[in-house]
Formats: structure tokens, C-alpha cells, sequence
């Protein structure tokens, strides 16, 4: 960790709303060891915000110690919120968290919470900003969102490879599986937007009941991509389990 970044996990997390606090998983008279346990335990049961009350008392005691712990479940509890369509309990976990988070994954989060809200003219502006980003999964939920939007302002200009993407699969969405692939020819090999090539190239071949062919190519997207996780529904549709990724799935 770096030194900027120890510094920005010792800043305290912004005072929790004390509405709701009767959820809380811990008592003021725990001791930390036993507030960390069931803060441990709630995050196994998949219950984030419950594991989140404890780690923000314990980040408040050590924050060098958990400053971790308390990222990783204040980011569970974020996305949990947002698929859960909870947007204003998600912003409350963002504008907590912001003080820890590195500028990068702060915007991730605005742009996630922007796009569940489907303001695109808010989430587009970010994405655009995130494909330089130097993490690679920043990168690639950018794209992801680019794809995914409803519409594009017009003081928006997507980089050619996303509107190719995104025309790719209006056309497979209408039906038009053939013209998709067309179109999806001009997204370049190893691009961020790659990923939903490779999803239309899948899906025709399911959809014709060709499962061995969709799962090849399905095993070629990034386990991080939407299109993953489509991907891997489809297939449990008819009982078919994903074939391991490849290593390089982008090659």
C-alpha cells in the first residue's frame, strides 16, 4: 500500500445516520475481538451493511489494522444496494466511504450510482474519464456502463469502439443476429468493448441450440464483464454450466 493511500485510510468515515442503528452488529460494550467476529460472520451470511457497522468501529479504532476489511464490505454493501435497487441507502455507504476510497474507485462508485439512477449525462462523462484509468477493472466497468446506457446526451461522444458495441447490440436485441456480427467485426480484438462481441457471438450460437460453440465463446470474456454474468445466466437456462476462462481472455 502506498504511502498517499495509508494516509487516506487513517481519514475517519463520515458519521452513519443513527436511523437504523437498532441493526446494528455489534454493542458498544463488545470488545473489539468480539465486534470483529460478528462483523466476520455477517459477511459470510452475505448480510454487508450488518459486517459494515462493525468494521466502521473497528477502522475508528485501528484504521491502519482494518482500514482493508472496512473497504472491501463498505464496497460489498455499495453493490449489494445498487443490485438490490436501493440506490439512496447505496449513496449513504458512498458519501461514508468517500474519504477512504482512492479517486479512481470514487468515481467508479458515482458512476455505478448514476447509471443504476440512469443518469447518463452524470455516469458517461465518468466512464469516459475511468477507460484511462490504470486499473484495469475500472477500465472495464467504464465500458461496461457505455454499453449499457439507455441513451447519450448529446455533449457526449462515445470513442468509435463503444458505439460500435452499443450498435452491435441493438441489432442482436432486435433480432438481427447476423447484421450484430457485422457490426461487432469492428470492434478490435483485446478492446474493452471486445467483451460483447464475443456475448453476441455466444448467444446466436445458443439460441441455435449450439451449446458446445456459445460456451467457447463465452469462456473468452473476462469473468469482471457484464457480459459475463449474462452470459453465464443463459447458459443456466438450459442446464449448461461455463466453461473455465481463459487466461488471456482477451486474446
Amino acid at each position: 500500500m502506498s504511502k498517499k493511500s495509508r494516509q487516506q485510510r487513517r481519514r475517519k468515515p463520515q458519521s452513519q445516520s443513527s436511523k437504523g442503528s437498532g441493526n446494528s452488529a455489534v454493542s458498544s460494550k463488545l470488545a473489539p475481538q468480539e465486534i470483529e467476529e460478528k462483523a466476520r460472520k455477517a459477511e459470510a451470511a452475505g448480510d454487508f451493511e450488518r459486517a459494515r457497522s462493525g468494521y466502521v468501529r473497528l477502522y475508528r479504532e485501528d484504521a491502519e489494522k482494518f482500514g482493508d476489511d472496512y473497504c472491501r464490505v463498505s464496497r460489498e454493501a455499495f453493490r449489494a444496494l445498487l443490485q438490490n435497487g436501493m440506490p439512496t441507502k447505496a449513496e449513504e455507504v458512498l458519501k461514508q466511504t468517500s474519504g477512504v476510497l482512492s479517486a479512481d474507485e470514487l468515481a467508479e462508485w458515482q458512476m455505478r450510482l448514476a447509471a443504476e439512477r440512469e443518469q447518463w449525462e452524470t455516469a458517461l462523462p465518468i466512464a469516459l474519464t475511468l477507460l484511462t484509468s490504470t486499473d484495469p477493472q475500472h477500465q472495464r466497468v467504464a465500458a461496461d456502463v457505455m454499453v449499457a446506457a439507455g441513451s447519450v446526451p448529446g455533449q457526449v461522444t462515445l470513442p468509435e469502439e463503444a458505439i460500435s458495441a452499443r450498435r452491435a447490440m441493438e441489432l442482436f436485441c432486435e433480432g438481427n443476429t447476423a447484421e450484430a456480427l457485422q457490426v461487432a467485426r469492428a470492434v478490435p480484438r483485446g478492446s474493452l468493448f471486445a467483451p460483447w462481441s464475443l456475448f453476441i457471438k455466444g448467444s446466436g450460437a445458443f439460441y441455435e441450440g449450439d451449446y458446445a460453440s456459445a460456451r467457447e465463446a463465452f469462456r473468452r470474456i473476462p469473468e469482471q464483464c457484464a457480459a459475463a454474468k449474462i452470459a453465464q445466466a443463459l447458459l443456466a437456462t438450459k442446464g449448461q454450466l461455463p466453461d473455465p476462462p481463459i487466461a488471456d481472455a482477451d486474446s
